[in-house]
C-alpha cells in the first residue's frame, strides 16, 4: 500500500519510512503550509492532514496520513507539550536540550512522557486518529547521536539509556510513532 505524509520534516519522514517499511511511504512533492495552532495534538494532526487531502487528486497513494507529537515533561508542568517544536524558538535543537537540562538540574521528579496522535484516512473517506504514548524521564545529560529531537535526553520506562542510544531497531520497536503506526495498520487491517 502506498501512504502519503504530511510533513516537512525529514527526520520524521525518515522514521515514518522506517515504520511502514513493509508498505510505501510518498512524500510530497510540494511544500505543505499549515499553521499548528490547534488546541490540541490530535486537533494540529487533523489541520496537516486536510492540507495534505487538498492535493489528493494530485496523488496515487492510498492512504493519507499525518501526526502531532510532543513531550510532556511533569517537571515543567506538562511543558513543552505542543509546542515541542517551537519551544524555546530560537535555539538550536542541542540547545534546547541543554537548556531543558539546565532548568531541571535539581528536579528530584524527571517523569516525562511523549505522546504521538496520528490521523489517517483513505482518499474521500472518514478521518480516524489514534494516539499513542511512551513513558519515561528526562536524563541527567545529553547522551547519543542517533534519533532527533528531545530523544537525546528521554529515557523510556524500563531502560537505562536514552533513546538516541538505543539504536534505530529498539527505537521503531518502543516509541510513541512505532505505537500509533501499529495502530493505524492494526484499524486499516494491513497489520
Amino acid at each position: 500500500m502506498k501512504f502519503l505524509i504530511a510533513t516537512n520534516n525529514k527526520h520524521k519522514a525518515d522514521e515514518f519510512r522506517n515504520l511502514l517499511s513493509s508498505h510505501t511511504l510518498l512524500l510530497p512533492n510540494f511544500e505543505l503550509s499549515f499553521v499548528e495552532d490547534g488546541n490540541s495534538y490530535e486537533e494540529n494532526a487533523i489541520i496537516k492532514l486536510k492540507e495534505l487531502l487538498k492535493y489528493s487528486n494530485i496523488s496515487d497513494a492510498d492512504f493519507f496520513f499525518s501526526d502531532d507529537s510532543g513531550l510532556e515533561i511533569k517537571f515543567l508542568d506538562g511543558k513543552p507539550s505542543l509546542y515541542s517544536s517551537r519551544f524555546l524558538d530560537g535555539l538550536s535543537q542541542n540547545e534546547k536540550n541543554k537548556k531543558i537540562l539546565e532548568i531541571m538540574k535539581d528536579a528530584q521528579d524527571r517523569t516525562a512522557v511523549f505522546k504521538t496522535y496520528l490521523s489517517f484516512c483513505k482518499k474521500g473517506g472518514e478521518i480516524k486518529t489514534v494516539c499513542a504514548i511512551l513513558s519515561g524521564t528526562i536524563s541527567e545529560n545529553i547522551d547519543g547521536e542517533q534519533g532527533f529531537g528531545y530523544d537525546p535526553i528521554f529515557i523510556p520506562s524500563t531502560y537505562d539509556r536514552t533513546m538516541a542510544r538505543l539504536g534505530v531497531d529498539v527505537k521503531n520497536k518502543i516509541s510513541h510513532r512505532s505505537q500509533a503506526v501499529k495502530k493505524m495498520l492494526d484499524y486499516l487491517n494491513l497489520g
